[in-house]
């Protein structure tokens, strides 16, 4: 029979065995168990978890690597048993070195296992889903005599982002306006789960209150769609340089950012004509036939091209070249003109 008694003031326990007869190999027994924890306590568990690695979010239809790693102790071999692996309280692998072949899989749902790369510290899981997520565990089981246990479970979050957008609609690109003018632009993206946040910046910076916008989801061809729509009154401080841009941000947890924009034009500002070219000092529009500034006058061209270069007309056969600052600029594709000391670039 096995009494416990607590010494007072020493902190501790004592055990002590009153041998009876017919308990001796039970006493022995709990002798012997209380010297192995005592063992155990001053060398430390020869079999540790040493890190689990588990992404906490990721895309749906991903490929996911799970990693385990354990340690043990230096003063013997490798006591590893087995490696198993679990959603929830529910196991999906396992991997025992000893036996032949040591990969073994589980049915579950929604847990698909690739045993060609898998192995004792690395489980890849193929096409995850949004109900592939939960809360995934690795235990390492010691051998024999100790069969020492170790845990450790990270959460995994499988999130569905949007197929499709941000679109923005309500609004053209270059569309003009004007200071005081109510501009209301809707920003659409594809179905997620979970939501997206849809939220609004004016010129990169974030929408002031008196921009009120708001969130909601609608069908669109059956489809569910999340709508952000913005209503904001034009300040003359947005189009101090001419023009101002919104931007619709779209984010879903840590794995998705999109960004759609439309710039709007302030329209009582310069704007080029037509293309024109520089002739006694200033800009020259031209609707159908071109002219070239040369030796002080216009010079009509039809199909030939002649340019200003050095005090004389250079012909030009494929390549436009623009008088610049006292050298010609080569030009490609884009076309520029003269205007104001500089040379000027269309925006579209």
């Amino acid at each position: 029979m096995v009494k416990g008694k607590r010494r007072r003031g020493s902190g501790s326990t004592l055990c002590y065995c009153q041998m009876v007869p017919d308990n001796d190999g039970w006493c022995a027994a709990a002798l012997r168990l209380l010297l192995l924890l005592l063992a155990l306590s001053a060398n430390g568990w020869s079999l540790r978890v040493s890190g689990v690695q588990v992404p906490p979010v990721v895309v749906s239809g991903s490929t996911v690597k799970l990693e385990c790693k354990y340690h043990h102790s230096t003063d013997r071999p490798d006591p590893l048993y087995s490696v198993k692996w679990y959603r929830d309280v529910n196991q999906f692998y396992e991997y025992i070195p000893r036996r032949k072949p040591p990969i073994r899989v589980y049915p579950l749902p929604y847990i698909n296992v690739d045993e060609s790369r898998s192995s004792r510290e690395i489980v890849t899981l193929t096409k995850v889903s949004r109900e592939s997520s939960g809360n995934f565990r690795c235990e390492v089981m010691g051998d024999k005599p100790f069969f020492e246990t170790d845990d450790h479970a990270v959460n995994m979050t499988v999130v569905d982002v949007p197929l499709w957008g941000p679109e923005v609609w309500g609004v053209a690109q270059n569309e003009r306006v004007r200071p005081g003018e109510v501009v209301v632009a809707r920003c659409q993206v594809g179905h997620s789960d979970p939501p997206a946040d849809i939220y609004w910046t004016i010129n990169w910076e974030e929408a002031p209150p008196l921009a009120h916008h708001r969130s909601l989801q609608m069908d669109r061809r059956g489809e569910r769609v999340q709508v952000s729509e913005l209503q904001a009154t034009v300040t003359e401080e947005w189009l101090a340089r001419g023009a101002m841009v919104l931007t619709c941000h779209v984010q879903v947890s840590s794995v998705y950012y999109r960004t759609a924009n439309v710039t709007l034009v302030h329209a009582d500002w310069p704007q080029p004509a037509e293309f024109g070219w520089f002739s006694s000092g200033k800009l020259e529009p031209k609707l159908a036939e071109f002219d070239w500034f040369s030796s002080g006058r216009l010079e009509p061209q039809s199909a030939e091209f002649s340019w200003f270069f050095s005090g004389r007309v250079e012909p030009q056969s494929a390549e436009f070249s623009w008088f610049f600052s006292g050298r010609v600029e080569p030009q490609s594709a884009e076309l520029g003109w003269f205007f104001s000391g500089r040379l000027e670039h269309p925006a579209c």
